[in-house]
């Protein structure tokens, strides 16, 4: 290919993606080209059309001929279904977004006649909600007794006419929600607090934000919160199953961990642990020393009795208000 001639091919390339066409350079016979073209659409709101012309330039000197053209959820429109040398076919692609929400990747598969593998033609990008709780639609707390965090969101509106809220409200007291415009119409932030007297346990709620949009009325926001005691541990029961007793040479199988930690403070130890089964043995590794503890709960397979077991696993540490762990243990050996 002359210097002369690959510039007139990035020149075209240039024009096309300027008019939001995307350019694809198929290989025919003595040509060099490309076997993937990609649009990336970005943000698209639920409901509209994608629409996007894939452009195909033949440089080789025979004629190219489309055999088939494919795709997955959107309609395909052939333009030119032989291409000369030196000339564009095109491809235009409508992707809706009816129904459809989240990351999106609709491909196109275009088969040439006379070559062994299909191109494709891949259209990417993200598909949200007209009316947009970002950055998710839900929140979720992890925390401990005693702090109560917080959650920022933002509703958005990606549609007109402007939208108004007028009331944020929780069905559960532990979780607090309030409401700021942003820009007045079109984006406002939602903070979401979790009431610091929250006792362990799961706790969950529904938020509602009540907007003057007939389709978006009330929109619910659901609300999770794990709180953890100061002093937790990461399994609420040792659970053996069912284990075949020829497999418990195998620590894998024989073996539960369970992380002991402390969520205030450094000077946190776990000096004691015990399970009441005579089969057992128990191991205490510090994983973080002041912090957190591993503690291994393992079966001795030459002491261990076939059938069901129970008992229980006691974990003993320096805090005063946690002075001693207890967790259920329990499983069968065949």
């Amino acid at each position: 290919m002359t210097r002369a001639r690959i510039a007139l091919v990035f020149v075209t390339a240039a024009a096309l993606m300027a008019l939001g066409v995307g350019l694809l350079l198929q290989r025919g016979s003595g040509g060099a080209a490309s076997d993937r073209a990609v649009y990336e659409f970005g943000e698209a709101v639920e409901g509209d059309t994608i629409v996007h012309t894939f452009a195909l330039a033949n440089d080789g000197a025979d004629t190219l001929r489309l055999e088939e053209v494919s795709a997955r959820a959107s309609q395909v429109d052939v333009g030119d279904s032989v291409i000369p040398p030196g000339a564009i076919g095109r491809i235009t692609v409508r992707l809706p977004t009816a129904r459809t929400r989240g990351a999106v990747i609709e491909v196109v598969r275009v088969q040439m006649a006379g070559e062994d593998r299909p191109r494709w033609l891949r259209l990417r990008g993200h598909v949200v909600l007209p009316v947009q709780v970002a950055p998710q639609d839900r929140v979720y707390f992890f925390t401990v007794v005693g702090v109560g965090p917080t959650q920022e969101l933002q509703l958005i509106n990606h549609r007109e006419p402007p939208l108004r809220i007028l009331g944020v409200s929780s069905d559960n007291p532990l979780f607090r929600v309030r409401s700021a415009a942003v820009t007045a119409g079109r984006r406002y932030g939602l903070t979401v607090a979790l009431d610091s007297a929250a006792p362990a346990g799961r706790h969950e709620g529904r938020i509602t934000v009540r907007t003057d949009h007939p389709a978006y009325a009330g929109i619910d926001i659901a609300a999770l919160a794990l709180v953890r005691n100061v002093v937790s541990a990461s399994l609420s029961n040792i659970g053996f199953s069912r284990l075949n007793y020829e497999a418990l040479d195998r620590e894998a199988v024989s073996q539960r961990t369970v992380l002991v930690e402390k969520h205030q403070g450094t000077d946190f130890d776990v000096p004691r642990a015990a399970v009441d089964l005579p089969f057992m043995e128990v191991r205490i590794v510090p994983q973080k020393p002041g912090t957190s503890y591993l503690v291994h709960v393992r079966i001795r397979q030459k002491d261990a009795p076939r059938g069901p077991f129970a008992g229980t696993l006691r974990i003993e540490t320096n805090d005063p208000a946690f002075p001693q762990l207890t967790l259920p243990v329990h499983g069968e050996i065949l």
